[in-house]
C-alpha cells in the first residue's frame, strides 16, 4: 500500500460522498487496495497479523475486512471488499477502480464512469450568504464578548474573514444565564470535546458580533448532521457499557445498589477522560433513585410521563381551532404507549377533523366535549410501565371494536402481570368493514408488528375474547382467505399460542367494558333505550292489543302489572313477566338487541323473546336480521341451489343447432380449426375448416357452409366465446332473425352434443 497512514485534506486531493451512509472516500490512485478507519470496537478486539506498509515503510495495523456496499451518484451501486486499517480517511484504491472501470479526473474533481459515461458531480454551495450584525443591549453584549473571548483561550473559535456571516442571539437559560446563538447555529456553548471539522467546511458559517466574524473550530449544533455525528462519536465512547444509555449530550446510568454506581460512574468518567470529554457539574446528577429523562420520569419501578407536563396538557384551555385540536392530539400522542386504548376516544375526534381545514372553528357538541375531557382524564391516569426482564415469559391481550384495534403486552412476575406498553389505533374505512373474526385477527397481527422487537425469540401467550381464533391453527388453510392466511403466517412466526379469555376478564379492552369506560358510546345506548312509560303509553294508543284482549282467541296470557310506576299488559304464559310491545316500538327493541353484536336470526329472536312478546315475533325479526345492512356487509347468507333445467326436445330438424369452435389441429390446406355445428332433432353433423378463430371467419363460415345448405336456425346454441359474442355475429344472428343461446361459463356439460362430436373429430 503506497498511501500514508494519516491523511491532510487539502484542496488537491478527491473525495466523493457514499449517498447511503454520507462518508467521504479519499480517492488513491496510488493505494493498492481499498481501507476504512476502525471504530472503537475494531480497536477493542486488536489488531491483525496482517500489516500493510505506508510509502516510507511504516506499518501500518489492520483490523480484519468489511463489505460495503457504496451509491456514488453513478446509478449503480458497488459492492466492494475494504480493509480495516489505522488510517484516519476511508480510501479507495486503485483495485477499486480497475475492476469497476472508473476514471480520475483531478481537474474537474470528480470520477467518470468508463462504461456509462457517467461521472460524479461535486457539492455544489451557491452564494455565499451574509447578514448584517444586529445591536445588542449593554449587557448582554458584554456577556457575548466574554463568552467568545473564553472559547477563543480554550481553542473553540477563532476570527474569520469568511464572506458567510450571520447575525448573532442571545437565549435565556433556565438558569438565568444567556445563550449565544445565531441564525444557522442554534448552540455555541463552549464543550471543546465535539468532533472536528473538515477545514474546507469550517468558513461556511461563521457568526457576527459587532463587526467581527468569528468561526467555530469545532462541530456545532445546528448544521445538518452535527447531531447523527456526534451521536455516532458518543456511540463509539459508551457504546459497549450495558449499563449507560446516552441520547446526544444525555448520558443515563442504571446501578442496583449505591456501591455498584460508584464503580458504573468511575468506569464513565474513565471513558469521558480518555476522549477529552467535559462534563458540565451543574447539569449532573448522581445517586438519585427518580429523574427526569427525555421527557420521562425513570425510577427502579419503571418509567411514566413527566407529572408537571401532564399537569400542563389537562389544564390548557380548550382549543378553538382546528388547527390547535390537531396539535393537542400530536402532544398527546407523545404519551400513547403508557394509556390504555387511547385511540378509541380519539377516533371520534379525527373522523370530526377529516373533513375540517386548520382555521376552522370547532363546533363543540356534547359529544366531542366528552371524548376530549376523556383523553385528558386517561392521559391523567398514566399506567406505570415497568422495565422489561428479558428472562420472564410474555402475554399480549387484544381486542377489537368496530373503530379501533388495541393491546398490552405483559410480562408476568410471582404471578402478576405487568404492562410493557399499550397499543392501539384506529380502524381504516376498508378494515371496519371487515367480519368480527377478521378485525379480532387484525389485531394480533397489528400488536405483534407494533412489539416485534420485544417478542422476537420470546415465550408468548396470545389472549383474545374471541373464541374461534384459538382454532385459527389447527383448521385446514383452505378455509382462511388469502388475508387470513397471510396474517396467519406472520403471527406463526412468533407463537401460535393462542387462548381465549371471557369478556369481563379481559381487563385490556373489552366491548362492553369500553362502553362503560366511554361516555359517547353509553350515550348513543341511552338514547336508543325505552322506559316502561313509553310502552305503556304506546299500549294505551295502539289497536292490536285491544282486539287481542276483546278477541280472547290468542295464546298469550296478557295481565296488567305494575313496572317502575307504569301498568303494563304482560305475558305471563311462560313463567317469566314479558311486556306487550305495541307496533311503533317494535322495530327499535329490534334495533337496540340486534345492534349489540348483530347476532343471527336465531340468536337474536331467542334474546328479545325472553324478554318481550307480540304476535309474529319471530317472522318480524328474521325478516329484519335479513335486511340489517352490517350484517348483510360482513356475514355470508346461505343461498339455494338452482336445479337444473331439461333441454326441451325439438319439434322439427335444424331448428335447434349447436354450433363451437375446435383446434388447433394439425394443419391442411392452411386450415388449422373446425367450425363444428349439430342440430339436435336429427345429430347431423357437419365440420368447415377455418384458417383462424376470428368473429369474421366464423360468421362467413357459418353463413356460407350451415345456412346455405339447411337455411337459418330458429335457436343457435353456443359457449361464451368472445367471437360468439362479438358484434359482428350479434348483427348476423339479428339480420336472420336467430336467438343466440350461451351456456354456462365453465360448464361444458351444457353443450355436452358436440363437446362430444369433438371428441371423436379429435381421435380421427
Amino acid at each position: 500500500m503506497d498511501s500514508a497512514a494519516t491523511i491532510r485534506d487539502t484542496s488537491s486531493r478527491l473525495f466523493v460522498t457514499d449517498r447511503s451512509s454520507k462518508r467521504r472516500f479519499l480517492i488513491d490512485t496510488g493505494s493498492d487496495v481499498c481501507v476504512i478507519p476502525p471504530s472503537f470496537e475494531d480497536k477493542r478486539a486488536g489488531p491483525h497479523r496482517r500489516s500493510l506498509y505506508s510509502v516510507d515503510n511504516s506499518p501500518i495495523n489492520t483490523y480484519g475486512e468489511r463489505l460495503l456496499t457504496l451509491d456514488l451518484g453513478l446509478r449503480r451501486s458497488f459492492r466492494w471488499v475494504f480493509l480495516v486499517a489505522n488510517v484516519s480517511h476511508p480510501i479507495i484504491g486503485a483495485d477499486f477502480l480497475r475492476f469497476f472501470n472508473l476514471l480520475v479526473d483531478l481537474r474537474e474533481r470528480k470520477i467518470v464512469d468508463a462504461e456509462t459515461r457517467l461521472a460524479t458531480q461535486p457539492l455544489q454551495l451557491g452564494p455565499p450568504l451574509c447578514s448584517r450584525f444586529r445591536r445588542l443591549a449593554p449587557d448582554k453584549l458584554k456577556i457575548a464578548k466574554e463568552a467568545f473571548q473564553a472559547m477563543m483561550d480554550m481553542g473553540i473559535c477563532r476570527p474569520s474573514k469568511s464572506s458567510w456571516a450571520s447575525p448573532l442571539h442571545m437565549v435565556p437559560k433556565k438558569d438565568g444565564t444567556w445563550r449565544p446563538c445565531d441564525r444557522l447555529i442554534p448552540c455555541l456553548s463552549p464543550n471543546p470535546s465535539r468532533p472536528r471539522e473538515h477545514r474546507e467546511n469550517r468558513n461556511n458559517h461563521p457568526f457576527r458580533i459587532i463587526r467581527v466574524s468569528w468561526v467555530s473550530e469545532v462541530m456545532t449544533f445546528g448544521l445538518r448532521n452535527a447531531g447523527q455525528t456526534f451521536q455516532r462519536f458518543i456511540n463509539e465512547v459508551l457504546g459497549d457499557l450495558d449499563f449507560v444509555f446516552v441520547y446526544l449530550d444525555d448520558i443515563l446510568i442504571a446501578s442496583s445498589s449505591a456501591d455498584e454506581h460508584k464503580q458504573h460512574v468511575r468506569k464513565v468518567f474513565e471513558r469521558l477522560q480518555h476522549h477529552g470529554i467535559c462534563l458540565n457539574p451543574a447539569k449532573c446528577l448522581f445517586g438519585v433513585e427518580t429523574l427526569s429523562f427525555l421527557g420521562f420520569q425513570v425510577s427502579a419501578d419503571g418509567i411514566r410521563p413527566l407529572p408537571d407536563r401532564i399537569n400542563a396538557l389537562v389544564q390548557s384551555e380548550r382549543p378553538t381551532t382546528c388547527d390547535q385540536l390537531r396539535c393537542f392530539l400530536g402532544t398527546i400522542n407523545y404519551y400513547r404507549r403508557f394509556v390504555k386504548r387511547s385511540s378509541w376516544p380519539q377516533a371520534i375526534i379525527l373522523d370530526y377533523l377529516a373533513k375540517k381545514k386548520n382555521k376552522d372553528t370547532i363546533d363543540w357538541t356534547p359529544e366531542l366535549e366528552n371524548v376530549y375531557e376523556k383523553c385528558k382524564a386517561d392521559l391523567a391516569n398514566a399506567t406505570l410501565l415497568v422495565h422489561p426482564k428479558p428472562d420472564l415469559p410474555l402475554i399480549l391481550r387484544v381486542d377489537a371494536s368496530q373503530v379501533a384495534v388495541g393491546a398490552v403486552l405483559e410480562q408476568e412476575l410471582s404471578g402478576k402481570h405487568h404492562p410493557l406498553g399499550f397499543f392501539s389505533r384506529k380502524l381504516t374505512c376498508t378494515e371496519q368493514r371487515y367480519s368480527t373474526y377478521d378485525r379480532e385477527l387484525l389485531a394480533i397481527y397489528s400488536a405483534i408488528k407494533h412489539f416485534r422487537y420485544m417478542v422476537e425469540g420470546r415465550t408468548l401467550t396470545i389472549f383474545t375474547d374471541h373464541k374461534p381464533l384459538v382454532h385459527a391453527f389447527s383448521q385446514s388453510p383452505e378455509k382462511a382467505s388469502p388475508r387470513q392466511f397471510r396474517y396467519l403466517e406472520f403471527i406463526a412466526q412468533f407463537s401460535t399460542d393462542i387462548r381465549h379469555v371471557a369478556g369481563e376478564d379481559n381487563q385490556v379492552a373489552d366491548y362492553l367494558s369500553r362502553l362503560e369506560n366511554e361516555p359517547s358510546r353509553v350515550e348513543a345506548i341511552v338514547k336508543s333505550t325505552f322506559s316502561p312509560a313509553d310502552i305503556a303509553q304506546a299500549q294505551q294508543s295502539g289497536t292490536q292489543l285491544k282486539e287481542l284482549l276483546d278477541s280472547g282467541s290468542s295464546s298469550l296470557r296478557l295481565k296488567k302489572l305494575a313496572v317502575d310506576d307504569s301498568s303494563l299488559y304482560c305475558d305471563i304464559s311462560t313463567g317469566r313477566i314479558r311486556p306487550f310491545v305495541p307496533t311503533p316500538l317494535r322495530s327499535l327493541i329490534f334495533r337496540h338487541f340486534h345492534g349489540i353484536s348483530h347476532a343471527g336470526g336465531r340468536e337474536s329472536s331467542r334474546l328479545i323473546s325472553s324478554r318481550f312478546v307480540w304476535p309474529s315475533m319471530h317472522r318480524d325479526i328474521k325478516r329484519w336480521v335479513r335486511e340489517c345492512i352490517p350484517c348483510q356487509k360482513s356475514k355470508i347468507q346461505r343461498h339455494e341451489k338452482t336445479p337444473l333445467v331439461h333441454f326441451l326436445q325439438p319439434d322439427e330438424r335444424f331448428a335447434n343447432v349447436h354450433i363451437d369452435v375446435v383446434g388447433p389441429l394439425p394443419p391442411s390446406h392452411g386450415h388449422i380449426n373446425l367450425l363444428t355445428c349439430i342440430d339436435r332433432y336429427t345429430r347431423w353433423v357437419e365440420a368447415f375448416p377455418m384458417p383462424d378463430q376470428t368473429a369474421q371467419t366464423i360468421a362467413d363460415t357459418f353463413f356460407s357452409g350451415w345456412i346455405s345448405k339447411f337455411g337459418p336456425p330458429q335457436y343457435l346454441v353456443s359457449d361464451q366465446e368472445r367471437s360468439f359474442e362479438s358484434s359482428l355475429f350479434r348483427q348476423l344472428a339479428q339480420l336472420l332473425g336467430i336467438e343466440v343461446r350461451h351456456t354456462t361459463a365453465y360448464h361444458p356439460q351444457c353443450n355436452g352434443l358436440i363437446e362430444r362430436a369433438h371428441r371423436t373429430i379429435r381421435e380421427l
